[in-house]
């Protein structure tokens, strides 16, 4: 079911990219009728992946760091994380909790396993990702796109 206006009020969202050798992301709150930056993070992978996998563990790696957070108090819901990034195939896997990869599948399984919260990925352009600076070793918080 669609989230009510308490779990869009209440979201934890992120911008998230990535590299082939780092993913990012940046949480934003709400602050009235606009978002604001929160905090960023940044953190290289042991090895070179492919960049499509690093969209995705950008977006788990966010969703899990929401895990704790209390369910909805008006509809009792897990807690909403709004994944926003510019990877078509990550998206739609989170989207849909599935993927034909295997290595999509097994990096989702632990989060979709346990219904801890409920991830509603968006599109955000390349250009307008805030993430894109902390991807490449930059503060997003300097960059115009946050």
């Amino acid at each position: 079911r669609p989230p009510c206006r308490r779990c869009i009020e209440n979201a934890g969202i992120f911008a998230v990219d990535a590299t082939r050798k780092a993913m990012a992301f940046v949480l934003f709150r709400w602050c009235g009728d606009h978002l604001e930056y929160v905090v960023e993070g940044c953190e290289s992978f042991d090895e070179e992946v492919e960049q499509s996998e690093g969209e995705l563990r950008a977006a788990l790696w966010a969703a899990t760091m929401q895990r704790q957070r209390p369910r909805c108090p008006v509809c009792a819901t897990p807690a909403l994380v709004i994944v926003g990034g510019d990877a078509d195939g990550a998206r739609a896997a989170l989207r849909k909790g599935y993927s034909r990869s295997e290595r999509f599948r097994e990096l989702m399984r632990p989060v979709f396993k346990t219904p801890d919260v409920r991830i509603e990925a968006i599109r955000i352009p390349g250009v307008l990702n805030a993430a894109d600076a902390p991807s490449r070793g930059r503060a997003a918080h300097l960059e115009p796109q946050c």
